[in-house]
């Protein structure tokens, strides 16, 4: 029994442990299971998430696809139009201007159009990658048949996107194909046109004229009926495009009118116009609003009608034109632009511009613009006439000789070349006249208010000004002649021996060159104008400013203008420190002194303006240049010193702190005058004269008991150094004139004899008598 009991314990216990090991190996197969059918679940809504995502993207990029078809559908029909305009265009180019923009704007469409298409590529790639990454995706054993339904179809659905999406990258493809396709045509063509530009201007300009005086000139027929009949068409037009977009056009101009009249309000409030220009004010403000109108309906036009309304253009330019030179009259005081004659410009600009514009024939462009210099010029001469006779007329003819060249050049027939030249001069002057007239308001408003930074930022804005002119000469010339005709033409390279340069890099660093020096002259201006408000220890750090000022900013203009040649700094550095070695033997002290002007610029020990002592020679400090610092003695002598000397050599600068001066005035009174009396009167002598600070006080030093006088010291203190001299001078007459007052006696030096005995002084005399001389 024992044994039964032990033997029935065992296989209980074996029983149990058997249980309890199949229960958790039935756990354990259980929660795989579940967790198995949970991974395929979310698989299931990631693979629906997914589709709806993918088909979204795929009705996108369909969508995108037909939109492209019908863009290129219109895009070859816009090409084919191009091509008959081309064809059908003169040999102009002016009238080759718009075949020129509308390649250039269906070329820009076009890759507008390819850069979407290549980005639906890369997105349909992408798609393609992702779904081919499920095919190696199993379904997990145990998974029940509804699960497998919804899983499956899941798939085939996936694989249907898939073979979509292949058709649709297919079909991309065949669009960047035929898109490329039209580019290369464009591209074709576009070089056709630029290697035609050169010789269309050469024909149009300078190429079977015939001179004024030749038989030639006046036997071909005057009759241009098909001119006319062309240009009645085009106004029609015009008139008809106007109809649709009046609204736009007006609404553009209201809200550019609007903001120039508060930009008007602004510079009214930062100066005061009525000291400036007296009773000039209303005419500058009639001619800023008519500049303000002829800006604004300029831009509203070129916005709205790019390239179908340019007589309205020219007359809104026109006027803005005439307007900017009228203003420039009164406000600035460049004599050139008061010499140029400024509404034969403006008219002459406009004259121009409109001969062109219409492309009248070449035999009318001549006598036009011939018969307006002649009619101008007589003008103006007999006006002359009319106040100083011959001497006017010389004047007269005088200031019209800038036109001498434009009239010779029409004679000779050239008179579209003529009208180019006189295009070209006249936004010269345009520019200029903006550019000084912005730099004038910033100069009036600096003026008025003198802080540092104030006058700093105004400064700087100045080149903006000329920005504005150059830019706004620039956009103008866009609109006349055809952005890709600008284009064309800045792109074009010169150079020699392989190296070359565009002319647009040539262009920008002369707009470049002039905004860098006008910023320079405009904060020199600016910065002489804050510096008069200035005590006079500070005053002298103005030259030095400017000077650093000019350093800095044409340092950084070399550089950049070597940038935009594209001159290899490196190379530049290696020959320059070849040429180092040179320098420092040849040109030692020239770098010696450079170098020392710049310490002297930045360390300020010696300013413009200070009072030094070098070697006994008291002299002023006027301009520190490069090599060499330029003083002025008390004398009037101008004396240049090596910038070493003042940085080597021991210098006693008198007004570092301040202008303030003491001097010691040396007086000698007789033995027995009253030492009270004597130190009262020279105190009130010092207190009384106005260039004698009383802060610190005048002081009488008893200095000694001299041989024949007794010895005192004024010592006082002046307010300038410049006044110095005179103050010295003032307080020695008044010492004089007071003493007499107060009956004090000022020492003289004398000397006393005492004679031993009588009998002495006669055997000199008979020695000398003796001898045959004579004591005198």
């Amino acid at each position: 029994m024992p044994r039964h009991s032990a033997l029935i314990k065992k296989l209980i216990s074996y029983t149990i442990t058997v249980l309890a090991v199949s229960l958790t190996l039935s756990s354990t197969t259980f929660a795989e299971t579940n967790q198995n059918l949970e991974l395929l679940r979310n698989r299931i809504h990631s693979f629906q998430a997914f589709e709806a995502e993918e088909l979204a993207t795929y009705s996108q990029i369909e969508l995108l696809l037909m939109l492209t078809q019908k863009k290129y559908a219109e895009s070859l029909q816009h090409f084919q139009y191009i091509l008959i305009s081309e064809r059908a265009s003169t040999s102009s180019p002016i009238d080759r201007k718009q075949v020129k923009n509308d390649l250039y704007q269906l070329r820009e469409k076009i890759k507008t159009t390819l850069s979407k298409l290549q980005e639906a590529q890369e997105e349909c790639v992408s798609r393609i990658d992702v779904i081919n990454s499920f095919d190696n995706l199993s379904i997990p054993s145990g998974t029940p048949d509804s699960l497998k339904i919804i899983y499956r179809n899941n798939i085939n659905s996936i694989s249907q996107l898939r073979f979509k999406s292949k058709k649709q990258l297919s079909k991309i493809g065949s669009l960047l194909t035929e898109g490329n396709r039209v580019l290369k045509r464009l591209d074709k063509l576009e070089q056709g046109e630029k290697h035609n530009l050169l010789q269309l201007w050469s024909s149009y300009l300078l190429v079977g004229k015939n001179p004024v005086f030749s038989p030639v000139f006046w036997s071909t027929s005057f009759q241009n009926n098909n001119w006319l009949i062309i240009k009645n068409s085009e106004f029609q037009s015009a008139l008809d495009s106007y109809d649709e977009k009046a609204l736009r056009h007006l609404s553009l101009f209201a809200i550019l009118i609007l903001a120039g009249l508060a930009l008007r309000s602004f510079v009214e409030r930062q100066v005061n116009w009525q000291e400036v220009l007296g009773d000039n004010q209303f005419k500058i403000k009639s001619l800023f609003i008519a500049s303000l109108v002829g800006f604004a309906l300029y831009v509203a036009t070129r916005i709205t009608f790019p390239s179908t309304m340019e007589s309205l253009e020219i007359l809104a330019f026109g006027l803005f034109f005439i307007s900017v030179l009228k203003i420039s009259k009164y406000i600035c005081t460049d004599n050139f632009i008061l010499t140029s004659g400024r509404s034969r410009t403006a008219v002459l600009f406009t004259l121009s511009s409109f001969l062109l514009a219409l492309h009248v024939p070449s035999k009318w462009v001549t006598l036009f613009f011939l018969g307006f210099l002649v009619f101008s010029w007589f003008l103006n001469s007999a006006s002359a006439w009319k106040k100083r006779r011959f001497q006017g007329l010389l004047d007269s003819t005088k200031k019209s000789s800038f036109l001498s060249p434009l009239l010779v050049i029409s004679f000779f027939g050239f008179g579209r070349l003529a009208c180019f030249l006189a295009i070209l001069w006249s936004l010269g002057i345009f520019i200029r006249s903006f550019g000084m007239l912005w730099g004038q308001i910033l100069f009036l408003s600096t003026e008025k208010n003198v802080k540092l930074f104030k006058g700093l930022v105004r400064s700087l804005a100045v080149p903006l000004g000329w920005a504005i002119a150059f830019s706004l000469a620039y956009f103008w010339l866009v609109g006349f002649f055809g952005q890709s005709t600008v284009l064309d033409v800045l792109a074009m390279n010169t150079g020699w021996e392989g190296y070359s340069v565009s002319i647009g890099n040539i262009v920008s660093v002369f707009v470049l060159f002039f905004m860098t020096k006008h910023s320079v002259s405009a904060f020199k201006v600016s910065i002489e104008l804050v510096g008069r408000k200035w005590p006079r220890g500070k005053r002298g750090a103005v030259p030095s400013m400017q000077t650093l000022f000019s350093y800095g900013i044409w340092t950084l203009f070399a550089l950049l203008a070597m940038r935009i040649l594209g001159l290899n700094l490196t190379s530049i550095a290696v020959i320059a420190g070849g040429l180092s070695v040179g320098i420092g033997f040849g040109l030692q002290n020239i770098v010696n002194n450079f170098i020392s002007g710049l310490i002297l610029l930045f360390g300020r020990s010696i300013q413009q303006g200070d009072v030094i002592e070098l070697n006994s020679l008291w002299c002023t400090v006027k301009n520190i240049n490069i090599r060499t610092t330029l003083v002025e003695t008390f004398e009037n002598a101008v004396i240049m010193i090596p910038n070493s000397d003042l940085v080597t050599n021991q210098v006693t600068n008198w007004t570092k702190n301040n202008s303030i001066l003491r001097r010691d005035i040396l007086v000698g009174v007789a033995y027995g005058s009253d030492t009270d009396r004597v130190r009262r009167t020279l105190l009130e002598v010092a207190n009384e004269n106005p260039h004698v600070l009383s802060k610190p006080e005048p002081y009488v030093h008893f200095n000694d008991f001299g041989s024949s006088s007794l010895d005192f010291i004024l010592r006082v203190w002046i307010d300038d150094i410049d006044n110095t001299i005179k103050t010295i001078s003032e307080l020695r007459f008044a010492i004089d004139r007071y003493f007499r007052r107060d009956s004090i006696e000022i020492a003289f030096p004398q000397m006393d004899l005492h004679l031993k005995s009588s009998q002495a002084l006669a055997d000199v005399l008979g020695k000398n008598k003796d001898a045959g001389g004579s004591l005198s």
